[in-house]
């Protein structure tokens, strides 16, 4: 399945707009509406696309650039699949981060602001 159809699937299921996607990732809607007609985004959109998704970053990549790059050179295929989850964890520790200042900025601020 080409990347602009599972992006449109992805979306549907989610029930999203494609504003609401857009804004999620931080685009504009047009851009957004070229991905689903297949222009391919940027990678740095990649792992929020993935996260709004729920989906491994892997589905973002055609299967038969997969194969192809397994075949061709089991190295490769590792050193990939370390990238994917190093950036995996790289999400989920920024989200880590973010909990942690809100959850200092309410402690000041109710140190500052006491009710």
């Amino acid at each position: 399945m080409e990347l602009a159809t599972k992006l449109r699937t992805w979306r549907e299921e989610k029930r999203l707009s494609q504003l609401e996607v857009a804004l999620k990732v931080g685009v504009s809607q047009s851009t957004y509406g070229m991905w689903e007609y297949n222009v391919i985004p940027k990678a740095k959109y990649f792992p929020k696309l993935a996260e709004l998704y729920g989906v491994d970053i892997s589905e973002f990549f055609p299967e038969e650039t997969t194969k192809k790059v397994e075949s061709q050179n089991p190295e490769k295929e590792t050193l990939v699949n370390k990238l994917i989850s190093a950036l995996e964890d790289a999400i989920k520790s920024k989200d880590e981060i973010i909990l942690q200042l809100r959850e200092e900025l309410i402690t000041l601020k109710n140190k500052i602001f006491p009710s």
